[in-house]
């Protein structure tokens, strides 16, 4: 996993550093990686999370693409599909709690706008340069698909 982790730069670095510590990986961590089998592959899986899923999938399809391993540990077709939790939308009272605690009166308008549009705060986003004081030139709403 490490050999994963420092071909990365910035921000995607700093994410695969905190996912390859996730402790379901324990059962992997140590093991040469001819050795993997399907066994160690279900109990790093056992908990269900959706970033252990998903990790593991690109461990193993970069462990498959450096031919260290000759076949699959799991088929692909094989591989649990990953459960996400529902998802909601703030109520205005949460809402109405972040704007009166938010100091930042750019970010605070930001946030108003999110919320009078419905949108989140990845489908809203600055665009184009910002000014000296940090004010966005060009404001863009993503549309959702």
């Amino acid at each position: 996993m490490e050999n994963i982790v420092a071909k990365k730069t910035d921000e995607t670095r700093r994410r695969w550093e905190v996912a390859v510590k996730d402790r379901n990986f324990d059962c992997i961590r140590n093991l040469p990686v001819a050795e993997t089998r399907p066994e160690h592959f279900d109990r790093a899986l056992a908990d269900g999370k959706v970033s252990t899923n998903v990790y593991l999938r690109r461990v193993h399809n970069h462990a498959l693409g450096m031919e260290w391993l000759l076949k699959s540990v799991i088929p692909r077709l094989q591989w649990p599909k990953p459960v996400f939790k529902s998802k909601r939308a703030i109520t205005a009272e949460e809402h109405a709690a972040i704007i009166q605690r938010e100091q930042n009166s750019e970010r605070r308008d930001f946030y108003e706008l999110l919320w009078h549009t419905g949108a989140a705060q990845s489908d809203g986003a600055c665009r184009g340069r910002k000014t000296s004081t940090g004010t966005c030139t060009q404001f863009v709403l993503r549309a959702r698909n």
